[in-house]
């Protein structure tokens, strides 16, 4: 790719009388037609992504084994036994170079049409083209406006296809709904009455972590209902014949879950909380193929 073009700051208000006018390329809106209701997906061929899941859950299960201890301990300044917590400590030091952050004017346009998301599209593809040379635009949209973005993808598969334009939901609400979706799992199997019992919420809070009404606080219940179950599924563990080891208890955990169909549903939340915790994880740390994995 080649170097692109170094640009002088602009200085927004500009002083004295310089006044600076958009080009019209920019402030110009043209209509389009797209019908949302009959769109065409053109066939594409994917490669398979190397698998790299085995590994993260690898990761989130010494997360747990190093903060059940501390259950059972006054903790210190140093204990890392929240999950973000634990996996920033094990991190290495990363040096990427800083981002480039610029804010382009502002359009009066209402932004969740097809023709504001096509010409934003044409805007990103130009702006990016200019500055990298070569470099695919990446755009993230919220999910109404991602569902216009793929249409128009589809409409103009020439010009604003996935081979040129990367076109992405943006990580939040994909969050939101994973917990919204597991949220609707838990509805009625008492999660909320437990949270409440024990402490960590009032009801009404409790309740509002079955739609994601707070994501910060939805996501630290989960992960507080990851670590009991684990801890209760060690403590019932241990009560049963028969070795000890890792192996074992792989073996006890699938004959429980053919026995008991409540032990079989808790188990799959643990899963579930699982795999969303690792989504994020890979968000946080730009892991791309590992965001792929555990979205497919």
């Amino acid at each position: 790719m080649e170097a692109g073009v170094n640009r002088p700051p602009i200085t927004i208000p500009p002083s004295g009388n310089a006044k600076h006018s958009l080009p019209d390329s920019y402030a110009f809106v043209p209509a389009v037609a797209l019908k949302t209701t009959a769109v065409a997906v053109p066939e594409c061929s994917v490669s398979e992504v190397t698998s790299c899941l085995d590994e993260a859950i690898t990761q989130e299960r010494r997360w747990i084994e190093d903060a059940l201890p501390h259950l059972e301990t006054k903790l210190t300044c140093g204990d890392a036994i929240a999950w973000a917590a634990y996996h920033a400590s094990i991190q290495p030091p990363v040096e990427d170079p800083p981002a480039l952050h610029a804010l382009l004017p502002l359009f009066y346009e209402k932004s969740a049409t097809p023709a504001m998301i096509k010409h934003g599209m044409d805007v990103l593809r130009q702006a990016v083209e200019f500055l990298n040379p070569g470099q695919i635009p990446v755009t993230t949209f919220d999910q109404p406006r991602f569902v216009l973005a793929k249409c128009i993808q589809w409409k103009w598969p020439g010009t604003h296809d996935e081979k040129v334009h990367v076109v992405m939901l943006g990580g939040l609400h994909t969050e939101m709904a994973f917990w919204n979706t597991l949220g609707d799992v838990l509805d009625g199997s008492g999660w909320t009455t437990a949270l409440t019992e024990a402490g960590v919420a009032s009801p009404g809070t409790a309740n509002s972590y079955l739609k994601a009404a707070h994501l910060t606080r939805t996501r630290r219940a989960h992960q507080t209902t990851l670590l009991t179950l684990h801890n209760l599924q060690k403590e019932a563990f241990l009560l049963s014949e028969g070795s000890k080891d890792y192996v074992c208890f792989n073996a006890w955990k699938n004959d429980m879950q053919k026995k008991s169909p409540t032990f079989m549903y808790w188990d799959l939340v643990m899963k579930y909380e699982t795999l969303i915790l690792i989504f994020i994880r890979a968000h946080r740390k730009k892991n791309f193929p590992l965001y792929v994995q555990v979205l497919d």
